[in-house]
Formats: C-alpha cells, sequence, structure tokens
C-alpha cells in the first residue's frame, strides 16, 4: 500500500517558554516491509539526528529564544505491506529474549501468570492468532 503523510503538531506555550528541548521520534525505520519513499521533518530550527538504542531515528531540537509556539510538520510517502503485525528479526535492536530477563520490578505475579496461562492451548495451536488474542485481551 502507497501512503501519503501529512502531519502537523504544534505546542503552545503560556506564558512564553523561555528554552525547550525536544527529542521528536517521527520518522520511520526503513525495513523489509516498509519502504520509505521521501521524508521530510521541518520545524522552527535546524535538527540534530541521531539512532537511539533501539534503531529510531530521533531528531533533537532546541528552542534557545522566547517563543509562545513550536510547529512539526512531517509530509512523506511510504510504501508498507501487511504482515500482521509480524516485523522481520533484523527489526529489532536487540533480541528478544532480552526482554525475558526478571527484574523486582518485573515479577509476574499470580494475576498476569493466571492470565497467560489461559492462553497456553491457543498458542500451541496458532501463535500468530494467539498472540494477537493476548493484545487485544490487554487493550
Amino acid at each position: 500500500m502507497q501512503l501519503f503523510i501529512e502531519h502537523e503538531t504544534i505546542y503552545r506555550y503560556e506564558p512564553p517558554a523561555r528554552f525547550t528541548t525536544q527529542y521528536i521520534r517521527m520518522t520511520p525505520r526503513q525495513h523489509c516491509n516498509l519502504q520509505v519513499w521521501s521524508w521530510n521533518l521541518t520545524g522552527p530550527r535546524k535538527m540534530t539526528q541521531f539512532t537511539d538504542g533501539f534503531g529510531n531515528v530521533v531528531h533533537v531540537l532546541s528552542v534557545t529564544e522566547s517563543h509562545a509556539e513550536v510547529r512539526l510538520v512531517v509530509t512523506g510517502e511510504v510504501w508498507t505491506q501487511e504482515t500482521a503485525g509480524v516485523l522481520p528479526p533484523e527489526f529489532e535492536a536487540f533480541n528478544p529474549l532480552f526482554y525475558a530477563n526478571e527484574t523486582r520490578l518485573t515479577v509476574a505475579d499470580a494475576a498476569i501468570k493466571a492470565f497467560a496461562e489461559g492462553f497456553r492451548a491457543a498458542i500451541e495451536a496458532d501463535r500468530l492468532s494467539a498472540l494477537h488474542d493476548i493484545m487485544a485481551a490487554l487493550h
């Protein structure tokens, strides 16, 4: 599918801000299921760009004088194809097992274990459909 994107974000400050710094993540990552044909992000100042630890393109905007508004405009053209929400393994910056590490803040309690257990048979039967069902139930 070919998509034409036009997006505008406006931040208004009352009273006017004296200084703002924004980290803007509005640039898609190209991969085998998403081809970026053109992309343009404009703001009130030139922005620096870097790639974060997850592989996302980030623009940094700093406005150093008094301002009542910051306007960001994105225009672009992309081609995408339906993949049922599945991205290629090379899309992820980290091995998926990275997210499986348990910490004191991510210990699964009885409720989340029971929730997950309710999907065990579905995962064994049709993993992709079951994962979509889990996402819908979480939503």
